[in-house]
C-alpha cells in the first residue's frame, strides 16, 4: 500500500491563482475574474498526476486549520509578514477538496504537521510519502516527493539529516513564515557549526596600553562543541541573545511528528545533555 500524503494547501493557493485573472480599469478601479470550475480541474489534475507519476493507492489531502495556528501563542508575529491578497476562491477550493478527497485537518496545526505526524506514527505494510513543495518537510524523517524539482523523485529523509536541518532552519529562519532565525548566522556559518561539530566560545582580553588600557574586549573564536544544541545556543549568544531566543525560534522551525501531538501540539525542547 502506497500513500501520498499531499500538501494540500499549496495545491489550493495555485488552483486559485492560476485561473484567475486581474483588470485595472484606470483611476483606481480594477476587478478580478476566478473561474471556479476551472480552479476545481486544476486541482483534480494535479492530485490525478501525482497519484499516476508515484503509482499510489491512496491519496491523504492535508489542510492547515486557517483560523487558528499553535505557532501563533509561541510568536505573535509569525507568519504575519504575508498580506498580499489571497486567491478568490482558495477557501472554495479547500473546502471543496475536503469534501471530494480523504482529508485530514486538525485544530491548531497546519499542513506540514499533519504531514509529519502522519508520516512518522507507526504503519506497517504502509508506504507513506509526504508530497510537497515546501523545504520545511526536510525536517521530518519521511519518504519526501518535492514536485517542484527539475527532476523530482523520492528521496529518504533520515532521522539524523531533519534533525540537523531542524537546527539549521533554527539558525538560519524562514523569511516567508516570518521568524528570523539568529542574527549573523547565515547558511556558511550554520554549516560550520552543525557539520564541523564547533561552537563560539567568548575570550575575554584586557587592553594593556593605549587609551583603551585596562578595557576587557570580547572576541569569539570557534572550539569544539559538547552537542548540536550548543552550537546553536552559542550563535545566539554571540548575538547577544539567550537560550530561551534559541529555543523560541527552534520551535517555531519545528514540524511536528507524531509523538509531538497527544490531541495537542507538544513543544520541542533540546534533548537532555548525556
Amino acid at each position: 500500500m502506497r500513500t501520498l500524503l499531499i500538501d494540500a494547501d499549496i495545491i489550493a493557493f495555485r488552483a486559485s491563482a492560476s485561473t484567475q485573472e486581474a483588470y485595472d480599469w484606470g483611476d483606481g478601479e480594477t476587478s478580478t475574474v476566478a473561474d471556479f470550475e476551472e480552479a476545481k480541474r486544476h486541482a483534480r489534475d494535479t492530485i490525478d498526476a501525482l497519484m499516476d507519476t508515484l503509482d499510489a493507492d491512496r491519496a491523504v489531502i492535508c489542510l492547515s486549520d486557517d483560523f487558528n495556528n499553535f505557532r501563533k501563542r509561541v510568536c505573535p508575529t509569525y507568519k504575519g509578514n504575508r498580506t498580499s491578497e489571497r486567491p478568490v476562491h482558495l477557501y472554495d477550493i479547500k473546502e471543496w477538496l475536503a469534501e471530494n478527497y480523504e482529508t485530514e485537518r486538525r485544530g491548531w496545526l497546519e499542513a506540514d504537521d499533519i504531514m509529519g505526524i502522519m508520516a512518522t506514527e507507526p504503519h506497517p505494510g504502509e508506504e507513506r510519502i509526504i508530497v510537497s513543495a515546501d523545504k520545511d518537510m526536510q525536517t521530518i524523517p519521511c519518504l519526501l516527493y518535492r514536485p517542484h524539482l527539475d527532476r523530482p523523485k523520492v528521496e529518504t529523509i533520515t532521522p539524523e539529516f531533519a534533525d540537523r536541518y531542524h537546527l539549521y532552519q533554527t539558525l538560519v529562519g524562514d523569511s516567508t513564515d516570518g521568524y528570523p532565525g539568529c542574527p549573523g548566522a547565515g547558511d556558511v556559518i550554520a554549516t560550520r557549526l552543525l557539520d564541523e561539530g564547533l561552537k563560539w566560545s567568548p575570550v575575554h582580553r584586557e587592553i594593556t596600553r593605549g587609551p583603551n588600557k585596562g578595557v576587557i574586549r570580547t572576541t569569539w573564536e570557534l572550539v569544539p562543541s559538547e552537542s548540536p544544541w550548543a552550537s546553536v545556543v552559542s550563535a545566539y549568544a554571540k548575538a547577544g541573545l539567550k537560550e530561551k531566543d534559541a529555543l523560541k525560534q527552534a520551535r517555531l522551525a519545528r514540524i511536528l511528528r507524531h509523538d509531538e501531538w497527544n490531541g495537542r501540539p507538544i513543544l520541542w525542547s533540546p534533548p537532555a545533555p548525556n
